[in-house]
């Protein structure tokens, strides 16, 4: 591409693969016997949808991560559903790449090396061994990764950001006047005072003085003196992100004399786009789906893992960061789309194998 023109060919990459996720996206209603209409219609929805496409064009970690959880979640479902250990090995070594990719996806490569674990042993799957390697392989770098990342940073992390978006809460919320540590207080103290309306500016400060071991358990500390008050604030967040979607803040539209195009285009994006709200709708008919699923005495994989899935990155959103949580749980966008093909399947019984998907081997 050339150095004037070199991140064109990163969205051109990111567009090439987003096209290759939504591809995955119709092998998975393939791999769960939707009707053609069912498939067609939530083919399209995820591959016009302005929460997807629209990260294409930015130089950020989205667009990447976005893309390879669905073909990460594909190979998953068939090893489910086939057994297939060459399906299970390339599930764990892209959720691996995922990690390095965009460090909170971590929580994604526990979930998917324990299920490997736990579903292999109970259904005797034979040479298992290979699934075992792959994650004490990827096991061992991301250690050494961290450890590596300890000795430069002060925590055992994946990345230095958890410290300062921690700061940033407890700055901002208050929770620093309960720390043990007066000299810690004052000093937030002065630098707020200092920094009116600028609260970034006062937290590298206190960030740069202290360290970032010496600011992770002063924050935990802070945290879990304030723990009720924290829960009250993220559920109030999570009330008042509802009507957000996931772009908002990052999707622009070229200025045009023609009116008409222009709120053509506003409407295409409006139809095409997903919101927190809808996500959580998908979660409570996932959650009824597995009490039902309870009351039969025949629990789903599937289920699990999709409400394990959501639920795990709303808390590393809600815990983790400390803003723009919508985009910083936006893989629950794709992920909501895979539960809508799940939820299909199981209502309208349309897929003569879908005990497959449940625990316990298949005949």
């Amino acid at each position: 591409m050339g150095e004037a023109y070199y991140l064109e060919g990163i969205t051109v990459f990111q567009s090439i693969l987003s096209f290759v996720a939504v591809v995955y996206l119709y092998k998975i209603c393939k791999l769960f016997s939707l009707k053609k209409l069912f498939t067609i219609v939530l083919v399209y929805l995820y591959g016009l949808n302005t929460s997807v496409i629209g990260w294409d064009r930015a130089i950020l970690t989205e667009s990447i991560a976005l893309s390879l959880i669905v073909i990460s979640f594909y190979y998953t479902f068939d090893f489910i559903k086939s057994c297939s250990l060459k399906s299970a090995v390339i599930a764990q070594v892209i959720v691996f790449i995922m990690v390095f990719e965009r460090p909170s996806s971590v929580i994604y490569w526990l979930m998917i090396n324990c299920f490997l674990i736990i579903f292999g042993m109970t259904n005797k799957i034979p040479k298992l061994q290979f699934a075992f390697l792959t994650t004490a392989i990827t096991s061992l770098i991301i250690i050494v990764y961290m450890t590596v990342f300890y000795q430069q940073f002060g925590i055992f992390s994946l990345t230095d950001a958890v410290p300062r978006q921690h700061l940033i809460v407890i700055m901002e919320k208050g929770y620093y006047k309960s720390s043990s540590d007066k000299v810690f207080k004052e000093k937030i103290d002065s630098l707020m005072k200092e920094y009116p309306g600028d609260t970034w500016a006062a937290m590298w400060k206190v960030l740069d003085e202290y360290g970032n071991k010496n600011i992770s358990k002063l924050t935990k500390e802070c945290y879990q003196k304030n723990i009720k008050e924290f829960t009250i604030d993220r559920v109030h967040q999570v009330i008042q992100d509802f009507n957000y979607d996931y772009i908002s803040g990052y999707y622009i539209s070229k200025d045009s004399n023609n009116g008409l195009l222009i709120k053509a285009v506003m409407l295409v994006g409006s139809l095409f786009r997903s919101s927190v709200r809808s996500t959580f709708i998908m979660l409570t008919v996932l959650i009824a789906l597995l009490v039902k699923d309870i009351l039969d005495k025949r629990l789903k994989w599937i289920s699990l893992g999709l409400i394990a899935s959501l639920v795990g990155t709303f808390y590393i959103a809600y815990y983790g960061t400390c803003g723009e949580y919508p985009r910083t749980m936006l893989c629950v966008v794709p992920i909501s789309f895979i539960a809508l093909v799940y939820i299909l399947n199981q209502c309208n019984s349309l897929n003569g194998e879908k005990d497959c998907l449940s625990f316990g081997r298949r005949k």
